[in-house]
């Protein structure tokens, strides 16, 4: 009832705004230099009828337009990071209250400047006011992601140390992950963000498996005709063993009236060093294996993607995107040298593995979205389609020579198919000027068949491996039903609850003799947050946040499949696999609005977590195969500190500790952290210091050695910023060896791996642009957690 009171209100605001004694009102907001103020949410509350509320959004250059019935009115003007401005207003004709000063919540002056606080922390995110700020200047949102609390970017992005954190933008979901994400991020300048949302919590209106969290970049809105665009490339280099990466890339934005055209293209050419030393002791029959390997990775690929989007007019708009990847000829050649010394018996082997990956993946979006009213009403429908097709075929060939002496030679070949749909239906009302209800639908269906092929050769002639050799099919239907409200009281307690319900259903098949049974389950996905502040500006605060959440295994570790990784050891899939169940807990102290004290607790079932074990049929060799854990817990304590010390200096100072217990593992007490430096060392040019830490930790029965890594870099902005160059050095002290131990009754094993060396970076940006500056809307996809797990 709730709903249809708040349409029948919104509707008879419309009709009475037709009314003759209707008048316009416009104005501009600004700062007290006349500099314009964006976005900002200006609402006319009636004083004689307390139900009638009117309202608008102020644009790019804070000015905006609303049609009231003549009368007399509280106007109040919103916007984060800025004083809430109130005055009274009488409507009798058409009326410009010109420039409107806001002034910022939190100032700090520079001489005559005064700008509002870089770094807000909310009651469920923090929020980074990119918009104006030096540190931005030839920078991309990479970059400022590194400077924002809480992000720890490495060969994936994580929040709080949750890796496979999504990222949006304009809020439309991006498909990519890992170092495709990071890839495509650094194609974006920091000077085009408006501002950046950390959230670590999603709430409803999000997939329940999206479980690391959201990073939400708002881009500056740009409105007139024309066409703008970059050009950049990017190469890196060790001297120490001439691992490389070649990125160019370019993306170019149109506009003309209605019709808003993007596209870009990404391309990356590299070559990878890895090393590798193990060595394992057996206790059943006092047997030791070592080995030493050196893995040549080289990838070349290429990712385009272009999109439309169309408005018929200010409430109605359309759009389609195509994206594409495509592995191109490449691969990675493994060398091995193993020792395996049983009791007097000694066997050496030398093997030889080329692999030669190869696949594309064909991403179709469309989307209708209808502005409902001025006051950010609006309903969208989704549409998506996702392909991915992946061949993974690999030689292998080994030389036994000692107490056995023989040849080997075999191949294998896992082919893999994934075809995803989507349609999401979402509704975001309006419930006055700080109240809003989300609500809507999802229907996915994933599909995977995979072919898996291993054969060995004997008399000039191959033998089909039939243990090894399997056909698998997997079918997923998710249908999911969520509501979500946010609203914030005249005292200042924000208030957001949701509830999402997903109901899945899949079925399995395989040749193999593992038996899969069908998964029919349905589960309910709370979540809350609740900020209370603690003085009158509300610069101290404290905020309650809980969310319940799914972990979908990945498609490719439910096929199973067992790839060689040496002659005594294979990676193996369990397509027994489970969903794990997350709850989580915490209370954050924010103080002057941006630093930050949070205590918290998260319990896991069924966590899905890599586990070393041996082969019932032959002890000697070793499986790392997921497995679920039926019980994890975390205890957590986190510090946040961004901070300006100087007008010239930005600090970002994030450490988390944790004390972990598995009823795989056991207990563990663990530490991580990193600091972030900005600075402007002279006119143009800026200066980047950073550091990051992690104590040793446990993966599944896996004890991982402690990690650290310094960086600097040097930038210079030219040709009046429009060409930015910069010079990067990677793991400044070259520390680049992780170690891991397992123990356990039946055999030890220990690895010493060796990657990611000191590298020297370089890169050239150069920004364009025709006519008037363009403001181009991408098109929104509603699939892309589920593209993740392919």
């Amino acid at each position: 009832m709730k709903i249809l009171s708040t349409i029948v209100l919104l509707l008879t605001a419309v009709t009475l705004s037709a009314q003759p004694d209707a008048a316009t009102c416009t104005g501009q907001t600004c700062t007290g230099q006349g500099s314009a103020i964006g976005f900002a949410t200006v609402s006319f509350f009636s004083e004689t009828d307390s139900s009638a509320v009117y309202g608008a959004l102020a644009d790019s250059t804070g000015r905006f337009s609303v049609r009231i019935p003549h009368g007399n009115y509280r106007m109040e003007i919103a916007l984060l990071g800025y004083e809430k401005k109130q005055r009274g207003i009488t409507i009798a004709h058409d009326t410009d209250l010109g420039r409107i000063v806001l002034d910022p919540s939190e100032i700090s002056l520079q001489g005559v400047e005064v700008k509002a606080a870089p770094i807000v922390r909310e009651a469920d995110r923090f929020i980074v006011n990119v918009a104006d700020m030096p540190q931005a200047i030839g920078r991309t949102a990479v970059e400022m992601l590194k400077l924002s609390p809480g992000v720890w970017i490495r060969d994936d992005i994580a929040i709080f140390g949750k890796k496979g954190a999504k990222v949006m933008i304009n809020n439309r979901l991006l498909r990519e992950t890992g170092e495709d994400l990071i890839n495509y991020l650094n194609q974006i300048p920091a000077e085009d963000i408006l501002r950046i949302e950390i959230v670590p919590n999603s709430g409803a209106e999000y997939d329940a498996d999206m479980t690391a969290g959201i990073i939400k970049i708002t881009l500056k809105r740009k409105r007139d005709n024309g066409i703008d665009g970059a050009v950049g490339i990017y190469y890196s280099h060790a001297f120490s063993n001439a691992s490389s990466t070649t990125s160019p890339s370019f993306n170019l934005n149109y506009r003309n009236d209605r019709l808003s055209l993007y596209a870009s293209m990404g391309t990356w050419f590299g070559k990878q060093i890895v090393r590798i030393t193990e060595s394992s002791a057996f206790e059943q029959n006092d047997a030791s294996i070592r080995s030493e390997s050196r893995l040549d990775g080289r990838w070349k690929s290429v990712s385009p993607r272009i999109g439309a989007l169309y408005e018929f007019n200010d409430r109605h708009s359309a759009g389609l995107e195509v994206s594409y990847f495509r592995n191109l000829p490449g691969g990675s050649e493994t060398h091995n040298r193993l020792q395996k010394q049983d009791k007097a018996d000694s066997t050496r082997i030398a093997s030889h593995f080329l692999q030669n990956q190869q696949g594309y993946g064909l991403g179709i979006s469309a989307n209708y979205i209808f502005k409902m009213d001025t006051t950010g009403s609006l309903f969208k429908l989704l549409l998506d389609y996702y392909r991915r097709d992946n061949d993974d075929p690999t030689d292998y060939f080994s030389r036994y020579t000692g107490s056995q002496a023989f040849d080997t030679t075999y191949r294998g070949d896992i082919h893999t198919v994934n075809d995803l749909y989507a349609a999401t239906a979402a509704f975001e009302i309006a419930l006055g000027p700080v109240s809003k209800l989300r609500t809507g639908a999802k229907y996915t269906l994933n599909r995977m068949n995979t072919a898996i092929l291993y054969e060995f050769l004997r008399d000039d002639a191959w033998h089909r491996i039939d243990r090894q050799s399997n056909l698998n099919r997997y079918s997923e239907n998710i249908g999911a039903l969520y509501a979500d409200f946010s609203t914030k009281f005249k005292n200042g307690i924000g208030l957001n609850v949701g509830l999402r319900g997903e109901y899945t259903y899949a079925i399995p098949a395989t040749s193999s003799t593992l038996i899969t049974d069908r998964q029919n389950y349905f589960g309910l996905f709370p979540s809350a947050n609740l900020s209370l502040p603690l003085n009158k500006k509300a610069t101290q605060m404290l905020a309650f946040n809980y969310n319940r959440k799914i972990s979908r295994p990945s498609f490719w570790n439910l096929n199973p499949y067992r790839m060689p990784l040496s002659e005594y050891s294979f990676l193996e899939g369990n397509p027994r696999l489970r969903p794990a169940y997350q709850n989580s807990y915490s209370v954050s102290w924010i103080i002057r609005h941006k630093y930050s004290l949070t205590v918290g607790f998260e319990s896991v079932n069924g966590s899905s977590e890599q586990v070393a074990t041996t082969d019932p049929d032959d002890p000697d060799i070793i499986l790392y195969r997921y497995e679920n854990v039926p019980i994890g817990r975390n205890f957590n304590l986190n510090v946040n500190v961004p901070t300006n010390i100087t007008p010239w200096w930005m600090l970002n100072l994030n450490l988390t500790a944790m004390n972990c217990f598995s009823s795989l593992a056991g207990r563990q007490n663990t530490v991580q952290g990193y600091l972030n430096n900005a600075l402007t060392i002279r006119k143009e040019w800026t200066l980047d210091l950073n550091l990051n830490y992690r104590t040793p930790r446990l993966w599944g029965n896996m004890r991982m050695s402690g990690q650290f890594n310094v960086g600097a870099g040097l930038r210079r902005s030219l040709l009046k910023k429009r060409l930015t160059a910069s010079l990067t050095v990677h793991n400044l002290i070259n520390y680049n060896k992780e170690n891991i131990r397992i123990v356990e009754p039946t055999f030890e094993r220990t690895v010493e791996q060796r990657q990611n060396w000191r590298q020297i970076a370089v890169s050239l940006r150069y920004n364009f642009k025709t006519g008037k500056e363009v403001k181009v809307r991408n098109v929104e996809s509603g699939a892309t957690e589920e593209k993740s797990r392919f």
